[in-house]
């Protein structure tokens, strides 16, 4: 059943808006799903089967076909609207009534909860079958194809090949022969193995290996798609999790001959110069200016007092390589990135959460591809009497940037122990906070022109104005 809501919190100056908890242990308050340990989250792991499904099978039933839109009186049909209990949240919370209307209002968040029953964890997003609809790649190698309204296809199963290697340490999707249809990438023993798609996505057979003896790429937790050379076609900057010797390369340039085939070039960024032991999170940044293409990336600790590390923007040069510089970064025990234009003058700004002291750092973008603090946003301030407000213990976090509420002004979705998604954080904003929900994907999937957010468990939620 789908479920349409608005809620708001209100705050001072910038506004917050925070999400119920999704794990025990949260200074909750009575009535809150969760704050008596029941009603959490889902973990979010990923299952292990596989999914073999038939390809000609029609869209799900579970999928959006009675989404926003389709029911005269502003209410899709066999949907339930909530009103907000008095219980569970402050009093100033609710749904809003022009939600259902089909008018994007600033401030208000509206949207469906759809379960698409995927059969795994969805991994990736992105146009397959070169139709300019969103597809959902899931656990297991199969794909689900969207038809731009929200609904897609049963799972499509993609074998997998021989040589793809038996320990992977990632994977990631791109354009990376030059050719119709995003390809598949998969790192880790034995090198990199690219299945190439023939264009309809549904075909991978055509697989190019790369062996890189010189890297370890079982050390290669997190990686970032960038065209270093300008060729058109996607290369690789890895990041060395496993380098704890200073001299170790920390980011490694991987580029791509166009037709698949990587090779590592330099400079890479050593262990020592990158400054931290780990890399937390990454943010993929446009080009802008002069500046190419890029990467934020956060760097973090391993078992020792967590205070500020770098943060480092890589750009590619244009020669097929890498130029690195440090953004010094403010706040305690930083856990996730993401980049965002928050000041609507078309470049792209970055925004850091820190789970140490429940802030958010905002680093404004120029011209020249750099970045500069700009703004502090602390919770506690911006939004008394949220839920689960000091729920800002340690652990994995995720911070994803778009336009939720339709304003055309960014918007951001953290996940720590609590849900949080802000509206126009550097305005006149309000906000929402959701239940049972780890986002893990932005994009717009019912092509109205509002972010949608696709979650870890495989639930899709919809924009709704």
């Amino acid at each position: 059943m789908t479920r349409w809501h608005d809620r708001r919190i209100q705050g001072t100056g910038v506004a917050l808006a925070v999400a119920g908890a999704l794990a025990s242990g949260c200074n909750c308050g009575p009535g809150h799903p969760g704050s008596d340990g029941s009603g959490g989250s889902s973990t979010g792991d990923a299952p292990t089967s596989t999914a073999v499904t038939d390809p000609s099978a029609s869209a799900t039933s579970a999928a959006a076909s009675t989404g926003p839109g389709s029911a005269s009186s502003g209410e899709p049909p066999g949907t339930e609207t909530t009103t907000g209990d008095s219980g569970d949240v402050p009093p100033w919370d609710g749904t809003d009534p022009s939600c259902g209307d089909g008018v994007a209002v600033s401030g208000i968040y509206c949207y469906g909860r759809v379960d698409l029953q995927l059969p795994n964890n969805p991994v990736a997003l992105a146009d397959f079958d070169a139709d300019s609809h969103l597809d959902i790649m899931i656990g297991g190698y199969a794909i689900v194809f969207g038809d731009g309204t929200g609904a897609f296809s049963s799972p499509v199963d993609i074998p997998e090949p021989d040589e793809v290697p038996q320990l992977v340490s990632f994977t990631m999707v791109g354009e990376f022969d030059g050719q119709p249809g995003i390809d598949l990438l998969s790192a880790g023993s034995g090198g990199i193995a690219v299945q190439l798609n023939d264009g309809t996505g549904t075909a991978f057979d055509n697989v190019v290996v790369s062996e890189i003896p010189e890297v370890n790429l079982l050390d290669v937790v997190r990686a970032i798609r960038l065209d270093l050379d300008g060729d058109g076609v996607h290369d690789v900057l890895g990041t060395n999790s496993g380098a704890f010797d200073e001299a170790e390369p920390e980011l490694q340039p991987l580029l791509n001959d166009g037709s698949g085939s990587f090779a590592a070039t330099p400079p890479a960024m050593s262990h020592g110069e990158f400054g931290a032991d780990l890399v937390a999170w990454v943010a993929e940044l446009p080009p802008v200016g002069e500046a190419g293409p890029g990467a934020a990336i956060l760097g973090t600790g391993n078992n020792q007092p967590i205070v500020d590390f770098p943060i480092v923007v890589a750009r590619a040069n244009g020669a097929g390589s890498a130029t690195y510089t440090k953004v010094d970064h403010m706040g305690a025990d930083a856990r996730a990135i993401a980049a965002a234009d928050l000041t609507g003058d078309g470049v792209v700004d970055l925004v850091v959460w820190n789970a140490g002291d429940g802030a958010f750092v905002v680093y404004q973008g120029n011209a020249n591809g750099g970045f500069a603090p700009l703004a502090t946003l602390a919770a506690e301030s911006l939004c008394p009497g949220c839920p689960c407000q000091s729920c800002a213990s340690p652990g994995a976090s995720t911070l994803l940037g778009g336009d939720f509420d339709g304003d055309t002004t960014q918007d951001f979705i953290v996940r720590d122990n609590a849900v949080w998604v802000v509206l126009d954080p550097l305005g006149e904003a309000s906000g929402v906070w959701l239940d049972d929900t780890w986002p893990g994907f932005i994009g717009d999937f019912n092509e109205d022109d509002v972010d949608d957010i696709l979650t870890l468990q495989g639930e899709l939620l919809l924009s709704a104005p």
